[in-house]
């Protein structure tokens, strides 16, 4: 996934992309439990990835570590394909 460099605007295009590769898993595999792992500017995609997908699809778990996003954002959209648990990993320098 994308560095810490990337913009907001190529992490939306690939979290786009994972949305859509997450969607087409899903419908090839009815019931299967889907988990979502992401890192570092990884997790902003993962967060927007949760964003996109269409409202059929369901993530079991979702781990953030070290999140790069910020802590304002609103995750009320990503958090509605959330069927089980959302944990974030940080650290304090």
């Amino acid at each position: 996934m994308a560095d810490q460099d990337a913009s907001v605007k190529y992490k939306r295009s690939e979290a786009r992309k994972v949305a859509a590769k997450i969607t087409q898993h899903a419908m090839a595999n009815p019931g299967v439990p889907l988990n979502m792992l992401g890192f570092s500017a990884g997790t902003a995609e993962a967060i927007f990835a949760l964003e996109y997908l269409p409202e059929t699809v369901q993530i079991n778990t979702v781990v953030l570590l070290g999140t790069s996003i910020s802590r304002d954002y609103d995750l009320t959209k990503a958090l509605q394909h959330v069927k089980g648990h959302v944990y974030l990993y940080t650290s304090t320098p």
